[in-house]
């Protein structure tokens, strides 16, 4: 089965929804839409920062995105432009340049 991921004109994806919106095979975004990414917290008070990049917490979250077909770097990207409590919205740059959009 192929899904196809498209976000209209007004809407919006964020946090875990981007990573759901990675998921489709065919990728788009209309003029207007916005992605948003931000960093995780384990629930313990600690940030995915605060764990070394060669951490097994940071695996799984590389896997997926390596299954995606989203640079790795994306993922490192996500956890510096925003903290967990908040969003950062992608620029058309920032989406090009980590090759979210399939079409």
């Amino acid at each position: 089965m192929h899904y196809i991921q498209n976000t209209s004109t007004d809407g919006m994806v964020a946090s875990g929804g981007t990573d759901m919106f990675l998921a489709g095979v065919n990728r788009t975004i209309e003029a207007g839409a916005r992605l948003g990414v931000h960093s995780w917290s384990d629930g313990s008070g600690k940030v995915a920062l605060d764990y070394p990049r060669d951490h097994q917490e940071h695996i799984k979250y590389l896997d997926y995105y390596s299954v995606m077909g989203i640079p790795a770097d994306f993922y490192w990207y996500t956890l510096e432009a925003a903290s967990a409590e908040n969003i950062h919205w992608m620029t058309a740059q920032e989406i090009a340049q980590y090759g979210i959009l399939t079409d």
